[in-house]
């Protein structure tokens, strides 16, 4: 939403959309910097990727579906993945890394509770045009 905001020079209203971020400079092709995170949402579960990892918040419910056998993302256990080196998402890495499994639940359960809020969406309208012009000037 604040991409297209953007593209259509419309602001937001104040505490709307509160995990959309603006990346019109992306893609505009003025900027390669991209979100930090981003937030997946399966049949009946959520998952967060950050860098290379997956979390993968646990979820009841069958492992495959029945007739076409297709994984369908339910496990009762956490799962971790590291997505650029294991894009089939094979080898859970949660019980290798608590640490970074323990980050990335506490970052989607702030997300999901709305604890987390993309940087400026109580900022000012003048302190965020601010912020955009110094960003455009030093890409």
């Amino acid at each position: 939403m604040a991409t297209l905001s953007a593209l259509v020079n419309r602001h937001l209203p104040a505490g709307s959309a509160p995990d959309s971020y603006n990346e019109l400079s992306v893609w505009l092709g003025n900027s390669t910097r991209n979100r930090d995170f981003m937030v997946g949402q399966s049949i009946g579960t959520l998952s967060v990727i950050e860098r290379f990892y997956k979390y993968i918040e646990p979820c009841p419910g069958p492992l495959r579906e029945v007739y076409s056998k297709i994984e369908l993302g339910n496990d009762p256990d956490l799962q971790l993945y590291n997505i650029k080196e294991d894009t089939g998402e094979q080898r859970n890495l949660a019980r290798q890394y608590p640490a970074k499994v323990k980050a990335l639940e506490e970052k989607l359960n702030d997300i999901k509770t709305g604890k987390f809020v993309r940087p400026g969406i109580n900022e000012p309208k003048e302190k965020i045009e601010y912020r955009l012009s110094k960003l455009k000037h030093n890409e």
